[in-house]
């Protein structure tokens, strides 16, 4: 488009607020001008990354959302190129600790896997992001100094909880894997001493007459209750990996955090330590080039207690 530059986007971009009609309008132009998409994507991670306000950041998301409903119809490869962007905006939301950052994102994702906007592998991926920022928000401040006490160090309940349950779903999630339907030998045996014209509708052509037509009908219908399932309990199986799959990524993203809050407060640990060492240190400098004051008193001997004594009478 014509009115397309750089700087009016930057510009259009600075000025959206939370209102509808700004979203839909600024959306609407970003699909007119869907040719200049790289330049789109480009500019709209920049801002989202250099803005450190909780709402600017959701309205952005929001018109990012807006372009990536409508671009279906405008311009499919518009919303797939903007994913990537989406995605690692999604995890530089981590380092902003904004509870409405945290909630939007997590309605988008809910819209995004209702609608099919994303597929299921992408919006995974973008779940893993959102638990990472839950986990990240969960942290406190790192133990510092306020008005003279030592800030709480200790992490948020929410972590502890958090890991606790994704350990007993593993658990659980092995448990009912251990005989899974997909290593079922006598099913599979039982299954394959039917003829392939059940499972092969091209070979039905072979058909000759009636009688042999009912003979497979015959077969078909003993065979159909078994396979229904069998397919039943193997869509189960793989629903139950791919929970496995999520709350081990999940449980391995609380173990990282854990580790990385644990190892930031050893080194906080470790720097007061060295502080006070060092502090010590210029103490017993400052005790070693006091001068000696007993060798400044006179020699004179000290008085005895029987003349103090008699002093005092």
């Amino acid at each position: 488009m014509s009115d397309f530059t750089e700087q009016t986007l930057r510009q259009k971009l600075a000025n959206l607020s939370n209102h509808s009609n700004s979203i839909q309008t600024t959306s609407s132009w970003l699909l007119k001008n869907h040719n200049n998409r790289e330049i789109i994507i480009r500019v709209w991670l920049k801002t989202v990354r250099k803005e450190n306000k909780g709402a600017k950041v959701v309205n952005l998301l929001y018109v990012a959302n807006d372009v990536a409903q409508n671009a279906r119809k405008a311009c499919p490869q518009f919303k797939d190129d903007f994913f990537p962007a989406i995605e690692s905006a999604f995890r530089h939301c981590c380092e902003l600790k904004a509870k409405e950052v945290e909630n939007a994102i997590g309605k988008l994702i809910h819209v995004w896997k209702e609608r099919q906007i994303y597929s299921q592998s992408q919006c995974k991926r973008l779940q893993e992001a959102h638990q990472q920022m839950k986990l990240s928000g969960s942290f406190p401040s790192p133990a510092g100094r306020n008005n003279g006490k030592l800030k709480n160090s200790q992490p948020n309940q929410f972590i502890v909880e958090e890991a606790k349950k994704n350990a007993q779903d593993v658990l659980v999630s092995l448990k009912r894997l251990q005989n899974p339907p997909s290593t079922e030998r006598d099913i599979r045996i039982q299954l394959s001493k039917y003829p392939d014209n059940i499972s092969c509708p091209e070979k039905l052509q072979s058909v000759q007459n009636s009688e042999e037509a009912k003979a497979l009908l015959t077969q078909n219908e003993e065979a159909l209750p078994m396979l229904e399932d069998y397919v039943k309990r193997l869509k189960e199986e793989t629903k139950e990996r791919e929970s496995l799959e999520t709350n081990l990524n999940m449980l391995i993203q609380n173990v990282r955090m854990s580790i990385e809050h644990h190892e930031k407060l050893c080194r906080d640990v470790k720097r007061k330590e060295d502080r006070i060492k060092a502090d010590l240190l210029e103490v017993e400098k400052t005790f070693e080039s006091l001068p000696d004051l007993t060798a400044e008193m006179p020699n004179a001997p000290l008085p005895t207690l029987e003349a103090l004594f008699q002093k005092r009478k």
